[in-house]
């Protein structure tokens, strides 16, 4: 017998694998760990950002909400009688003044508290808290003696009982100090806007002198000693401050956030003082935020780094492997001579085996193999050892099924789903924990059943016998949903799975149910079903479902030959009150105007919101003559409503459009297009009207020639088809040409301009204009750029259409466009004409103020024409006045048109304004202009307009000098 070798054995494969093992995985390992730090370091950074955020955006928030207390205290005397009854000082008439305006503001501008002072401090009224005077904290008639005496408001915030932010303001009503009001609004609404804009939950943390510990106003949380005034998102964000106070006791340590585990979630708190609190008292923000996601997606990327490692260990290992060739040849030479055992041919074996073998210092598998085969005739042995060891496994083996079992026994305790087994006549055999809290422990016996114990509410057909099927396999699988009233008398939404269940030892088969609770998908899918087809403001049908409605009533319509008729409703002062009073009173005046028109409609009719402040009502069986006593109906209706606003009563009222189908179109869209043009139709005849639509009038035509006009200006805009020419102004006093007025040009592809007066009408009832602004703004910027090298004192005048007031990115866009092109802002001069200041004089006067704070210039175009011109003049924050046209062509023989000017050009110069003169014809006109102190001159005894390179060929050389340019958007 051969004994084996006493020399050291390291295997191939491990003197192989090791090595790359070793070399491959530390890589891995660093790179891995290497990354997680650094996206730990990146989040980190983040977060400290968000922190910083956080804590500007409480600030504005807290001067945001002051602000509007200040701005109301302020408008106090100005209320509908408040005047008189401060004048008088009787504590009823205040009472029964403000009593009128009391919910008004409650709803409109969130205030909880309100109490009016005279000039002596004497309380004249109390509203909210119960009217009580003694129910304001202490420091807030410190603040109204102090704001009576020094005529300045004061302001503070308190969380005595909630946290609220206090504002006295002085009553100032004659010029006369009145006496002053106390305003009190909640931080509750900070909070939640707070929770819009930060997506965190937020509370509000009082300190200890709002309420010690055992205060019953608020939950305590007794390591910071503070007491939570206001919380969102709770329980949870309860749990989480809790625990965050137990492990940072300290409130400092909250200053830079910390994070709390809760529920296998990780959330960051963060701290933000409040400020605006009486000397001592302190308040704070508590910020909570869900980061476990983040956290989870950078451990989940340092895991995806390690399995890429380890992938790449596994195909380098592979790669060795397939180097081990020649190896593997000794190794099968050996293996196609171990049948020589079985022969006993043990001599012959040997020698096969021995015949030229050189001993190595290291013995790796292939010599392992061969010693062991030659010598395995004398260890024989050994086979009761090896029989003792397979033994030893399958004991190990069962170890293992063991241990399985208690898994699946532990699952099935801890799953929440209903996990039961039944017999093929429906008898339970087991049910699960969370099975029987819901259920209740069925008796054992023959007669408990499925639907028995299950209590089914809508049994489904034969559900025994189906049941039954699948324990014969037929199918093997059974899948239904149904409700399931549970024990305590709660209804769920439950889906079960049948399978079959096969039992060891060819007993009979057993039926698995598993059933899952889906009764919060089931609520939340019949909930987007009604968000799908209505407005969440007034619930009322949307578009979508309206545009439904119409194509179903126009099926039903040309089936049976019955007219129907489609109104379109479109409120004409929403955008006043939208503006002046905010957007909640704008939301309520919806929901007022929707609740009228529900009151005239009929049953069968559909009522649908399709726009901000646009309504449809879709009649499906009625006449022209019904359509149209309906349409009066709701002109009535509308105009009955009075909606209090700044203390008075608005009235509105609707342009209606009516079409009837299907005569007039035999699409929905159709349809609606046609209605919606009748609406502006009326809108445009005068506001109040309806009309209705007919495809023998005009207004097919407009549509064609909309549609036409807007595809060739969209290609204009692509094409890049819009230019600019430029016509001098000339400055009468020097002579000079200081001023270009830049006018818009649309070429055709042969390069023949096409005047703006043929499709700017089109683009702005299109919607277009904007994008056309947008282009004439960025080339004429883009010029004045070119040229600020060699004219850097120049200026642009751009005129402002009326359709800008209605761009909310109009200051953005033109912000921007200065940034890009280097262009300072009080290089620039921007035109309104007076037509627009009076179309929305609110919405004009706030664009212009807008523009002030930008540092640009503001004109006055058109000046004269309005019967309004001087009030706006002085209205108006203008610099200069440009008077309109048709006073200055005849001006050197209409003596009318002479005395006009002159007293238009004294008017605007008392009250500081430079004058444009434009259609300056001859040299009489330019001389009687400069008689009459007229700054500005402008047509064709100045100059016609021409393209840039015509009018700046030098310039833009870079070798003249100019001073300025105008733009005007037509």
């Amino acid at each position: 017998m051969r004994l084996p070798s006493r020399r050291p054995f390291l295997s191939l494969k491990w003197k192989a694998i090791v090595l790359t093992s070793l070399i491959l995985g530390g890589l891995a390992s660093w790179f891995t760990v290497r990354g997680y730090r650094d996206q730990l370091a990146q989040f980190e950074r983040e977060r400290r950002l968000a922190h910083a955020r956080y804590q500007t955006e409480v600030a504005g928030l807290l001067a945001e909400s002051l602000q509007r207390l200040r701005q109301v205290g302020a408008l106090v005397p100005t209320l509908a009688g408040m005047g008189l009854s401060l004048r008088s000082e009787d504590p009823a008439l205040v009472r029964t003044a403000f009593d009128e305006h009391w919910p008004l503001l409650q709803i409109n501008m969130g205030l909880e508290v309100a109490r009016i002072y005279d000039s002596g401090a004497r309380l004249l009224g109390a509203w909210g808290r119960s009217g009580l005077p003694d129910s304001l904290p202490a420091p807030v008639p410190a603040w109204v003696l102090d704001a009576n005496s020094r005529e300045q408001p004061r302001s503070g915030v308190e969380c005595r009982d909630d946290c609220m932010q206090y504002a006295a303001v002085p009553l100032l009503d004659q010029g006369r100090n009145r006496g002053v009001v106390v305003l009190g609004a909640s931080l509750a609404d900070m909070v939640l806007s707070f929770r819009k804009v930060s997506d965190a939950d937020v509370g509000v943390l009082a300190g200890a002198s709002w309420g010690g510990v055992g205060d019953r106003r608020g939950r305590i949380l007794e390591p910071w000693r503070v007491r939570v005034a206001a919380l969102s998102g709770e329980p949870k964000t309860w749990e989480v401050l809790r625990r965050a106070s137990e492990r940072h006791p300290s409130l400092e340590a909250l200053a830079a956030g910390v994070r709390v585990e809760h529920e296998s979630q990780t959330y960051e708190v963060l701290l933000l003082p409040l400020e605006g609190f009486p000397t001592g008292e302190k308040a704070h923000l508590a910020v909570i935020t869900n980061v476990s996601r983040p956290l989870a997606e950078i451990l989940a990327a340092a895991r995806t780094q390690f399995h890429v490692g380890l992938a790449v260990l596994v195909l380098g290992e592979g790669l060795l492997l397939a180097l081990l060739g020649p190896p593997m040849a000794r190794l099968r030479r050996t293996a196609e001579n171990l049948p020589l055992l079985a022969e006993r041919r043990f001599s012959q074996l040997r020698e096969i085996l021995g015949s030229g073998r050189r001993p190595a210092r290291v013995r790796d598998e292939i010599e392992v193999l061969d010693d062991t085969t030659v010598t395995l005739a004398g260890r024989l042995e050994t086979l009761e050892e090896e029989l003792r060891t397979h033994g030893v496994a399958l004991q190990s083996q069962m170890q293992a099924l063991s241990a399985e079992r208690d898994f699946v026994t532990s699952l099935l305790e801890t799953a929440q789903v209903l996990v039961l087994t039944q017999t093929r006549e429906g008898r339970i055999t087991m049910v699960n924990p969370f099975g029987r809290a819901l259920l209740g422990d069925p008796a054992r016996g023959e007669s408990v059943s499925f639907d028995a114990v299950a209590d089914l509410t809508d049994d489904l057909p034969d559900l025994k016998g189906r049941i039954a099927a699948v324990a014969d396999g037929r199918p093997p699988k059974f899948q239904h949903e149904t409700e399931l009233r549970c024990r305590d008398g709660s209804v769920r939404h439950i889906t079960w799975i049948h399978s079959r269940l096969l039992r060891h030892g060819g007993q009979e088969p057993q039926i698995l149910s598993v059933g899952v609770d889906v009764t919060a998908r089931k609520s939340a899918e019949t909930r987007l079903a009604w968000l799908a087809d209505h407005d969440p403001l007034t619930g009322l049908c949307n578009r979508k479902r309206f545009a439904e409605e119409v194509a179903r009533a126009l099926a039903v319509s040309q089936r049976y030959r019955r007219t129907g008729a489609v109104l379109v409703v479109d409120l004409d002062q929403f955008k006043y009150v939208n503006d002046t009073a905010g957007h909640q009173a704008g939301d309520l005046l919806l929901n007022v105007v929707g609740h009228a028109l529900a009151r005239v409609v009929r049953s069968v009719d559909t009522l649908a919101r399709l726009s901000s402040d646009e309504f449809a009502i879709l009649v499906p069986e009625t006449s022209e003559a019904g359509a149209v006593e309906l349409a009066k109906k709701i002109s009535a209706e509308i105009e009955g409503i009075a909606f209090p606003v700044d203390g008075g009563r608005h009235r509105i009222g609707a342009s209606i459009g009516i079409t009837l189908f299907p005569q007039e179109g035999a699409e929905a869209a159709e349809v609606l297009a046609a209605a919606d043009l009748a609406m502006n139709q009326a809108k445009e005849a005068g506001r109040g009207r309806w009309h209705l639509y007919s495809s023998k009038t005009q207004a097919r035509r407009l549509m064609h020639d909309n549609v036409y006009w807007k595809n060739r200006v969209e290609q204009a805009l692509a094409q890049d088809r819009l230019v600019m020419y430029y016509q001098p102004i000339l400055h009468v006093e020097s002579g000079e040409v200081t001023h270009y007025e830049a006018l818009l040009r649309m070429l055709e592809a042969d390069g023949t301009p096409i005047p703006p007066g043929k499709f700017i009408p089109a683009c702005e009832r299109t919607g277009l204009i904007h994008a056309v602004d947008n282009a004439v703004i960025e080339k004429v910027v883009a010029q004045l750029g070119r040229l600020t090298p060699s004219l850097p004192e120049t200026r642009m005048h751009i005129n402002v259409s009326a359709y800008a007031f209605g761009n909310p990115e109009f200051v953005h866009n033109l912000r921007q466009t200065l940034e890009d092109h280097a262009v300072a802002p009080d290089r620039v001069v921007l035109e309104v004409t007076e037509t627009a200041t009076v179309a929305d004089f609110a919405a004009a006067r706030a664009l212009m103020e807008e523009i002030r704070k930008l540092g640009c210039s503001l004109a006055l175009d058109d000046f004269g024409v309005g019967f309004s011109s001087l009030g706006y003049l002085k209205e108006l924050p203008v610099d200069y006045v440009k008077i309109d046209g048709s006073f200055i062509r005849r001006l050197h023989e209409n003596r009318d048109d002479q005395i006009l000017v002159r007293a238009m050009g004294e008017v605007a110069r008392g009250f500081g304004k430079k004058i444009v003169a434009e259609y300056v014809e001859n040299e009489t006109i330019l001389e009687l202009l400069g008689s009459y102190g007229i700054d500005f001159a402008q047509g064709y005894a100045i100059g016609k307009p021409q393209p840039a390179e015509e009018t700046f060929p030098e310039t833009l050389a870079g070798t003249a000098s100019g001073e300025g340019f105008e733009l005007l958007i037509l």
